[in-house]
């Protein structure tokens, strides 16, 4: 909004040379201070209005048409703007894939891909989605340097991913479950007693925080294994919620 104030005024100051630049800074001023409220009412609008569109509609039987409908696909930028607003606002649509999905079956841009791409890899349970962008960006010709970047950097996490299943990963995995498992057995027997004492719920204390602290040092060396991940998501939901 700046530049086009500051690009119309100079127009007019090459149209009309008699004027002096001396209000040009007058105008970058006010324009600078009135542009961020109306950046803020204009783009919240249309955040709103993104949001509502990818959420869950029953009335929505075919979702490929409805993407059709919207346009997603009509230009990168209007792609880039359902992908940015889906994931940073968390909407329906996004959470479940639709339009991830719908995009890669739709959009043949370098640049599209590669946001696509970089997004994907964030969800270590996407790695399908990851295989398929990963393949068609790298057999695109003339890739920019960023982008080929971006796959020297996904290769690595590919990499990583493949190691982080091996036979010491698996043994820790079966380690914490059955710790887990204790833990949650060991909770279900104090709602069966009677009576509790105060060492029992100190002991069971420890044993949860101290299963709890393992399961964050592990995640710290292993922040893909999904197996863990999940083992760690039950036992927060089973163990530390109230």
């Amino acid at each position: 909004m700046i530049t086009i104030v500051l690009d119309l005024n100079l127009i007019y100051l090459y149209i009309f040379n008699k004027s002096t630049y001396n209000y040009t800074i007058i105008i970058l001023l006010v324009v600078t201070i009135l542009a961020h409220p109306v950046g803020q009412i204009v783009f919240g609008q249309l955040v709103k209005k993104t949001k509502e569109q990818l959420t869950y509609d029953d009335d929505i039987t075919n979702k490929t048409e409805y993407f059709d409908e919207l346009g997603i696909c009509k230009n990168s930028l209007w792609a880039t703007r359902f992908i940015v607003i889906g994931l940073s606002e968390l909407c329906d649509y996004f959470v479940d894939g639709s339009i991830t999905e719908y995009i890669i079956n739709h959009v043949e841009t370098e640049g599209i891909l590669a946001l696509l791409l970089q997004i994907v890899t964030y969800f270590p349970s996407e790695s399908q989605k990851l295989s398929i962008l990963y393949k068609r960006l790298i057999s695109m010709r003339k890739l920019t340097f960023i982008n080929r970047f971006l796959i020297y950097q996904i290769s690595k996490i590919k990499t990583r991913r493949l190691t982080s299943n091996t036979k010491d990963t698996t043994d820790l995995y079966n380690k914490l479950h059955t710790l887990n498992e204790e833990v949650k057995a060991t909770i279900r027997s104090f709602w069966d007693k009677p009576n509790a004492g105060h060492s029992f719920v100190e002991m069971l204390s420890y044993r949860t925080k101290k299963l709890n602290r393992y399961f964050q040092y592990f995640l710290e060396s292993n922040p893909n294994n999904i197996k863990i991940t999940t083992e760690y998501t039950n036992f927060l939901v089973e163990c530390l919620c109230d």
